[in-house]
């Protein structure tokens, strides 16, 4: 807990035990501006590993976590811990970043402190306006500080959460943050769509998942709920890249990732950066007229030192040679020791991806309209670090891919045949890698045969689908595969899924919801459930799926 004064976290009156919800958060205060980044550090420190493990931009090392942690350990050192002026609090943290900023990524995200602290400097207290406005500064100068922003890294990830916070202004702080965060953890998943060589590694950006994890520390933290709620991010497999990226990179050479800082007097930090520029693949330059922080990648360090001297003293210098990093990042993912059995799984949609990868599986992105190729699920099975794989297709037109790769694979793959997400949720939640295959096999398929599916899309043209008359547009309500309702309400819809699924009195009822809603939809949703359908357990969880705006599970 910090010493010092309270923080202001103004929130509405309680809401009853029997419906307990997270309060609403009105204003912050400095302390409570303190009590959330103690918040993103800690949840950084729980998975800084796993970060380290995906980095693979622009080169693939393995320090991204321990630099954005870092980072925010400066940050944290340098904001009081009493003071309830938010913007002396934020200036005071930002300078604390400044100084203390480690690697392409930390650097970013001091930049971006910086100009959140430059929204609240004249502000006591911040309301979720004032909030927007900082974090859409504090993005502009993130992008300012990168000489070529890189669409698909922490930027991206920074971009989409500014514009989420924004688009939630009008309400309160949490749910404007909540919002923000639901957005950074869709464009991280969207990353490898922005950057071919993530795609190609099979991961998604180091830097923005890093900065999904302090925000969410951050909102944990505001709201009073415990950080272990946070998923836990898996290292292997999906810190596991592909071998065909390691393969590709054996040849490719990268220089030397040089660090520094350039003391002087009236320092103009964007014409630093436009004259280093040309002499570097990757440039970041921040800073303030006394003080420059540089981090660039070179081939020629010695000569960007000598060029940065014309501007002042340079100091805390720091190069490190990123193709012998390479050559240990690619010997250290090649002699990981394989596991007996592993899983391969196809899901779409970030909050489903994230769900799948927290249990345990390979994550093959793909679903209905975007089936991946049977070379896509060739390459998840050879990368996974195992020497058994059972592959979860999770689609029906994915099934007969599935198959073909099982056939060219160079190792034992077992096809469950699984056609839908709670199925192959209800698998991956019966799998227990400690066991040999046959017997994961065994209750895995009897997990299957426990969950009914519900599934809601729109039509996209009138037709007749099981006797049932379909209108174009209206929502079509599927159980098991086969329509059982068709209208215009999704509530009446997804009720209807549910009481066609009867007897489930005492039953669960999963709903995931699309990448088109929203946790407060979502929330009505289960309560109208839980109002038709008394003593049925109603969990909400967010799916991030296209098409379907709700698939829920029945059990």
């Amino acid at each position: 807990m910090v010493k010092g004064r309270r923080p202001q976290v103004r929130t509405s009156a309680r809401k009853p035990k029997s419906t307990p919800r997270t309060p609403r958060i009105r204003v912050v205060d400095g302390c409570a501006l303190r009590t959330a980044l103690q918040g993103g550090y800690a949840a950084l420190e729980r998975h800084y590993e796993a970060v380290n493990a995906l980095n693979v931009y622009p080169v693939p090392d393995g320090d991204t976590g321990i630099n954005m942690l870092l980072t925010m350990q400066a940050t944290l050192q340098s904001a009081p811990s009493d003071d309830p002026h938010i913007g002396r609090v934020a200036e005071a943290a930002s300078r604390g970043a400044l100084l203390g900023a480690r690697g392409n990524a930390g650097v970013i995200l001091s930049q971006f402190l910086r100009g959140m602290a430059a929204a609240l400097r004249d502000k006591a207290t911040a309301d979720a306006p004032a909030l927007a406005q900082a974090f859409r500064q504090g993005t502009e100068a993130a992008y300012r500080a990168v000489a070529r922003p890189t669409e698909g890294t922490i930027l991206t990830v920074m971009r989409a959460t500014a514009e989420a916070v924004e688009a939630h202004q009008k309400r309160d702080v949490g749910v404007a943050l909540t919002g923000g965060v639901a957005a950074a953890k869709d464009a991280l998943a969207r990353t490898p769509n922005l950057l071919p060589v993530l795609a190609e590694a099979g991961v998604v950006d180091a830097g923005g998942q890093g900065f999904v994890l302090i925000l969410e520390g951050m909102l944990y933290a505001l709201q009073g709920e415990p950080l272990e709620r946070i998923p836990t991010l898996v290292t292997p497999p999906r810190g596991k890249v592909s071998a065909v990226f390691l393969q590709r990179i054996a040849t490719e050479r990268y220089g030397f990732c040089t660090q520094f800082i350039i003391k002087g007097e009236g320092l103009d930090a964007d014409a630093i950066r436009s004259a280093l520029a040309p002499m570097a693949q990757s440039t970041v330059v921040l800073g303030e007229p006394t003080l420059v922080r540089v981090h660039l990648h070179t081939f020629t360090p010695q000569e960007v030192l000598t060029f940065a001297l014309r501007y002042g003293q340079v100091d805390a210098v720091r190069i490190e040679d990123m193709d012998r990093m390479r050559e240990e990042f690619s010997h250290a993912q090649r002699q990981r020791e394989p596991t007996a059995v592993g899983v391969v799984a196809v899901g779409w949609g970030a909050g489903i991806e994230e769900l799948l990868q927290g249990l345990g599986a390979w994550v093959v992105r793909g679903g209905q309209t975007m089936n991946p190729s049977v070379q896509d699920l060739l390459e998840a099975i050879e990368a996974l670090p195992a020497r058994e794989v059972i592959l979860l297709p999770n689609n029906p037109n994915i099934i007969v891919s599935g198959r073909q790769a099982v056939g060219m694979a160079s190792k034992p793959v077992h096809l469950l045949p699984t056609r839908t997400i709670p199925q192959g949720i209800a698998a991956l939640l019966s799998f227990n890698p400690e066991e040999d295959v046959h017997t994961n096999l065994a209750r895995m398929e009897q997990a299957i045969k426990e969950v009914h599916t519900g599934e809601v899309v729109a039509s996209t043209r009138t037709t007749r689908v099981n006797g049932q008359e379909v209108k174009e547009g209206e929502l079509m309500g599927f159980l098991d595969g086969t329509v059982v309702v068709a209208g215009q309400d999704l509530t009446e819809t997804v009720c209807r899924i549910v009481e066609a699924a009867q007897p489930l009195a005492q039953g669960l009822v999963t709903l995931y919801w699309g990448h088109q809603e929203t946790q407060a939809s979502a929330d009505a949703l289960a309560q109208a459930l839980r109002r038709r359908f008394p003593g049925l357990q109603v969990e909400v969880v967010h799916g991030g799926q296209p098409f379907y705006p709700i698939i829920l599970s029945a059990e």
